[in-house]
């Protein structure tokens, strides 16, 4: 697991610092933030759009401007179209392309 974590910080770090439309729109984005997926937590902090840190083993009174929590399923399904949980204000599941109905989605 640790090698895992490890593995995907740098990958993280690299994709982001080098992504165009980041770099755009986050010039001046300047935070740090906590990513909580019940069985892992990460600190990321960034500095003019950057990754300057990633905490790997966060502690309880480390400090983060805010958290986005998730269950650890959520991160498998995410990874797909439209996830399960994703469906219309009526009901219907939205197609892959958008609903024909006026009906908006909660995707």
């Amino acid at each position: 697991m640790v090698a895992d974590i490890k593995s995907w910080a740098n990958k993280f770090k690299s994709l982001s610092d080098t992504d165009q439309t980041i770099a755009a729109m986050g010039k001046y984005y300047t935070c740090t933030y906590m990513w909580d997926m019940e069985d892992k937590k990460v600190i990321v902090e960034m500095h003019d759009g950057k990754v300057k840190n990633i905490n790997l083993d966060p502690q309880p009174l480390d400090a983060y401007d805010f958290a986005l929590r998730a269950p650890a399923r959520v991160g498998a399904s995410s990874a797909s179209r439209c996830p399960s949980r994703c469906s219309t204000a009526s009901g219907r599941r939205a197609s892959a392309r958008g609903s024909s109905s006026k009906a908006t989605s909660s995707c």
